[in-house]
């Protein structure tokens, strides 16, 4: 059997001294991108189109777009919607295209991207079981891209790679773990438990704390609500394909 690699990098920044070829790229912002975009498709957004750039993002007003943008945890003022799962509601995107910009997530999808990476998919808890099944089915080294906080390490995002690295091993795939998935599964399972408790005090969610989103970290952390799995496409668009 050829031995495949299961690795996970901190952040954007270092992604090319990650990247692998032909890898699985499942790229991780718990919160709240990455869980933003599933619960976007799991209420019938049509696509999504990650820009890096607000400048890019507000281009789009007026142009039949729901336009969700971000900076350091709040609604861009001229933006529809903002980057917290419960803004993506079935009323507000149901059959639309929306163009999406945050200060860490879309920015780890262009990371990935740019480096040349084979396939990049959204991972998140909500997701985590399927995701884990279309890695297993793939049968390819997997790279989870942590989108971290502004390039520097966030615990959340390295403990969902952790986490679908258990699902994995729970489904039978075996992988050559990396001293950073070896670190982080450790810690994961002294924690998976408790895993709200743990994280609580985590620097990205008592930010979200103090700026107004209190109930985040329990909606990003509820597992396996949905199937759909984001897969970004050569045009740089993120689609549903299952």
């Amino acid at each position: 059997m050829r031995e495949v690699t299961f690795d996970i990098c901190p952040c954007p920044a270092l992604y090319p001294y990650y990247h692998q070829e032909d890898s699985v790229v499942v790229v991780v912002d718990i919160l709240r991108a990455g869980t933003s975009m599933v619960a976007a498709f799991d209420h019938g957004a049509k696509e999504i189109i990650p820009v890096a750039t607000t400048d890019e993002a507000e281009s789009f007003l007026g142009k039949g777009y729901v336009v969700a943008a971000e900076r350091n945890a709040m609604r861009c003022p001229w933006a529809d919607l903002g980057n917290d799962p419960s803004e993506f509601t079935a009323e507000r995107i149901g059959g639309r295209s929306i163009v999406f910009t945050t200060t860490n997530g879309t920015q780890a999808i262009h990371a990935a991207r740019e480096a040349g990476a084979a396939e990049i998919i959204v991972g998140a808890f909500s997701n985590l079981t399927a995701v884990a099944r279309h890695c297993q089915a793939s049968g390819r080294a997997v790279t989870v891209l942590a989108s971290g906080w502004q390039n520097s390490f966030c615990i959340e995002d390295t403990l969902y790679g952790a986490a679908l690295l258990d699902k994995l091993e729970e489904l039978g795939a075996i992988y050559r773990l990396t001293d950073s998935s070896r670190t982080a599964l450790e810690l994961y399972r002294q924690h998976q438990v408790h895993l709200y408790d743990y994280l609580y005090n985590c620097d990205h969610n008592q930010r979200l704390i103090q700026r107004g989103y209190p109930e985040s970290l329990r909606l990003c952390l509820e597992q396996d609500s949905s199937t759909h799995i984001p897969t970004l496409n050569e045009a740089g668009q993120l689609y549903i394909f299952n």
